[in-house]
């Protein structure tokens, strides 16, 4: 008997489409480093509490993830 492997389950859609439209509408501000107000993006995209947080949530991890610095790896040169 083998145990049946099942892929990780996501918990939201790859491409929420309020995501996708936060990062080209705050695109200059993400750039710059900062992260706009949950008040901010309710009001912009026209939606809720909750899914204004989500969203802030995952501007500020692409902005947490820009400031990971890039090393080499297995010997070959990664550029930034």
């Amino acid at each position: 008997m083998s145990a049946e492997v099942r892929p990780a389950r996501r918990t939201r859609p790859s491409g929420d489409p309020a995501e996708v439209r936060a990062v080209a509408v705050f695109s200059e501000e993400i750039a710059a480093g900062q992260v706009p107000s949950i008040r901010r993006i309710k009001s912009t995209l026209r939606c809720g509490q909750t899914k204004a947080s989500q969203v802030r949530e995952y501007l500020a991890s692409l902005d947490s993830a820009a400031r990971t610095p890039v090393t080499a790896t297995a010997g070959k040169e990664v550029l930034s």
